[in-house]
Parts: structure tokens; sequence; C-alpha cells
């Protein structure tokens, strides 16, 4: 018997949480965000982490560990436009929030290499006997 952690139910709601969460981050204004280190670039590492970790749920929620080629792609594609998205609601509703293409960019960056990386994990053969 599968373990609540390991259905699909599961998979799906924690996309949806993430998917949420990320939504929640970037349309909070900035001064209500805890302040991190002052390093160039610290955002777009942000949101290169934040939509690698969108594709990599989402890729676990629709097919886990048979993902393919064309569905991956596809859920890239909507994972970039909700990034997108995103970048346009904080230019028109988001306090102190602004659009920029280069946060767009990280945010398809990270959802490319975490596409990546699931499609290569899910091509390799299982190693037996591995613990």
């Amino acid at each position: 018997m599968r373990s609540f952690s390991q259905s699909h139910t599961f998979r799906f709601a924690v996309a949806i949480a993430v998917t949420a969460g990320i939504a929640w981050l970037l349309c909070t204004p900035g001064s209500s965000l805890p302040k991190g280190p002052d390093l160039p670039n610290l955002d777009k590492a942000v949101h290169f982490g934040l939509f690698g970790l969108l594709a990599w749920v989402w890729s676990s929620a629709i097919r886990p560990r048979t993902l393919r080629l064309m569905p991956l792609v596809l859920l890239g594609i909507a994972c970039s436009a909700y990034g997108l998205l995103l970048e346009w609601v904080q230019l028109h509703f988001a306090d102190g929030r602004s659009f920029s293409w280069w946060d767009w960019v990280a945010d398809s960056a990270g959802i490319l290499v975490a596409c990546i990386i699931w499609l290569k994990r899910g091509l390799l053969p299982a190693k037996h006997g591995a613990a």
C-alpha cells in the first residue's frame, strides 16, 4: 500500500501549494519580506530556485518517473508563462514590485534546468542493489 506522501493526491497538493506560495512571495511588497544578504543578483538566484522547484513539483505531480519529452516541454512552457504572468501582476497590482524581463529569464532558466534534470533522471536505468 502506498503512503500518503507517495500518492498522486499528495504530490498534486504540494504542487498547488508551491504555485500559490510563489505567487504570494512575488506579489508581497519587498519591504514586508525578511531582508537577505546584500549579494548582487540574489533576487535572480531566488527566481531561478523558486521556478526550478515549481517545475520539479509539477513534474512529480503529473507523472512521476515516467514523464517524457513532449509533456515536459509543455510543462516548462506553462511554468514559464506563469512566471511571465506573475511579472505582469507585479507591474499592475503589487505595491512596491515591478516587471523585470531578467526575473523572467531567471525563472525560465530554473525551469529549464529542473526539466533537464527530471528528463535525465527518468531516462537513466535504475541501479539494482542500490540502498
